[in-house]
């Protein structure tokens, strides 16, 4: 039981990272636009 929430909370936690560095890519291609 506790292996398996450990595995979701490391899934959640890469979901977060991947959403982070998209933005921040998404927010460097609009500043190297302009």
């Amino acid at each position: 039981l506790v292996k398996r929430r450990f595995q979701v909370q490391l899934y959640v936690w890469r979901m977060l990272v991947f959403i982070t560095l998209l933005a921040q890519l998404r927010l460097m291609w609009k500043l190297a636009i302009n």
